[in-house]
């Protein structure tokens, strides 16, 4: 009878595997653009709860009656789970090239400047 071999995957599932190559070739694939990760997601629920308690400060919404204003908060800090639960990975490659260039345009401003 011949060896199997098993592993566990991300989603929970179990592959079954006849060799060691095999197993160690399945890889989990990398998140899309936009897949949902629930990393991003909790970090855009407190940006857009922080966000919408500085509005809150500034006078937004002074208008408005007390249950209005305190679910507004909730609804906006809802919007930022949903929208950077999906764009997440987007906006985060996106600071990574402009901190990219940000540092090679100062290295090359330095250089610039000193020859």
């Amino acid at each position: 009878m011949a060896t199997r071999y098993s592993k566990r995957r991300t989603d929970g599932t179990i592959g079954y595997y006849d060799s060691v190559e095999a197993m160690n070739a399945d890889v989990p694939d990398r998140p899309e653009l936009f897949d949902f990760s629930g990393f991003y997601a909790v970090i855009g629920c407190f940006v857009f709860f922080v966000a919408a308690c500085i509005a809150m400060f500034f006078g937004v919404g002074d208008a408005l009656p007390k249950w209005a204003r305190f679910a507004s908060v909730f609804v906006v800090a809802g919007v930022g789970y949903y929208v950077i639960g999906y764009i997440g990975e987007l906006l985060f490659r996106v600071f990574m090239v402009l901190f990219l260039v940000a540092v090679v345009g100062g290295i090359l401003t330095l250089i610039w400047h000193f020859v």
